[in-house]
């Protein structure tokens, strides 16, 4: 008989007591197995976010003056300095040089102007760039511009002065149509009127002038570098990057974590005292046994093999069972979310690392009290029979 046998032969005896076992085990490995899952899934939805949405930079005239602003620059910046200009050819430098490295370049024109005796800010832009910069944008109502004199009204321009869509719209002397509102961003965006950028330029004599460039990267570790570039190939620029947003979303990710990690760990140590105790317990169940044992010349090694071979057969079932239910678990919480979907890519590596777990956990809580059997004294042991 070999020691496999054997400890099969004990599971089997004591079927009550490794059910117990198993279940504990069972319910920590697929804890833990939540746990992993969440954090992948939070971090592959956050990481495609941040890959979709991109990093963005600002490419700025050097100029230092506070006003109004438009993505981290300033508006009366661009007309208090009209020697530190861009071009509409430093754009299309950035593109050529650059261009396999970003995900757009977006020149702009920016101008406060008078709507209805009102002032508010005007910015000309290529719509379909920007879209391609701003991946989040969505309408509130109404279609994208198709017509060099047709705008979009920013949420909160368009609630507060009740701008309606469709219909003739005077900016300084000039007839636009208002075909959308942008959907509410919650930042400067929502307090401007988005304008076809030539139009723009036509308008206001400046013909090749821009007063910012944002660049998109799709890559965040790509943004310090490209900044460097950007500012080599265009000296006389300020370059601002614009990515306060991506760290905070990683820094939560990298919060998240770690509480997992620490949530991961106490239920470790959980599941490690409860394989503990009900081992030692078995062991002390068992003295006359394994007293037998070792008078008919079993080695103390081989009573450490019989009890952690017990341990490992009852963590191996627990790993699946574990697994299976953690899993199972993960997924009705999901409700088949889109990130959530992305966990099947490795739900194969969850398998082993919930066995792993498993078994890692039985055979730490199982270490102590097989030593222990296999340090019995033989004649102290046989005193129970």
């Amino acid at each position: 008989m070999n020691l496999t046998s054997i400890a099969v032969k004990n599971l089997n005896r004591r079927k009550g007591k490794m059910l117990l076992l198993v279940a504990s085990l069972s319910i920590a490995t697929a804890a833990l197995v939540l746990v992993i899952a969440i954090t992948f899934a939070f971090k592959q939805g956050v990481s495609g976010n941040l890959n979709q949405y991109g990093y963005s930079l600002v490419v700025s005239p050097k100029v230092s003056r506070l006003s109004l602003t438009y993505g981290g620059m300033t508006v009366s910046q661009v007309f208090s300095a009209p020697a530190a200009t861009l071009q509409l050819d430093d754009a299309a430098k950035l593109d050529k040089k650059l261009g396999a490295h970003l995900r757009a370049v977006s020149p702009k024109l920016l101008k406060v102007v008078k709507v209805e005796g009102k002032k508010m800010l005007m910015v000309g832009l290529n719509i379909n760039k920007e879209r391609q910069v701003k991946k989040w944008w969505q309408l509130e109502r109404g279609r994208y511009p198709r017509k060099p004199n047709e705008v979009i009204i920013g949420y909160n321009l368009a609630e507060k002065f009740n701008i309606p869509l469709n219909k003739r719209l005077l900016i300084e002397n000039s007839g636009f149509i208002p075909t959308a509102v942008l959907f509410e961003t919650g930042s400067h965006e929502d307090d401007v009127i988005f304008v076809d950028l030539a139009q723009m330029q036509k308008i206001f004599s400046r013909s090749s002038q821009v007063d910012l460039i944002e660049v998109a990267t799709s890559k965040g570790e790509e943004v310090d570098s490209m900044a460097r570039k950007i500012a080599r190939i265009l000296p006389t620029a300020r370059v601002d990057t614009l990515k306060q947003s991506a760290q905070l979303k990683q820094g939560i990710v990298g919060n998240l974590s770690k509480f997992n990690f620490g949530i991961g760990v106490i239920i470790v140590l959980i599941s490690v005292v409860i394989v503990f105790t009900t081992m030692a317990a078995s062991v002390n169940r068992r003295k006359s046994e394994i007293g037998i044992f070792r008078a008919i010349g079993y080695r103390q090694s081989k009573i450490i093999q019989i009890i952690l071979t017990e341990a490992f057969l009852l963590s191996v079932v627990a790993g699946f069972i574990g697994y299976l239910g953690g899993f199972v678990i993960f997924q009705l919480l999901s409700s088949g979310g889109k990130e959530i979907g992305q966990i099947a890519v490795v739900s194969l590596i969850l398998l082993p690392v919930s066995l792993l777990l498993s078994v890692a956990m039985a055979m730490a809580g199982s270490l102590i009290p097989a030593w222990q059997a296999a340090h019995l004294e033989p004649v102290e042991s046989l005193k129970s029979l």
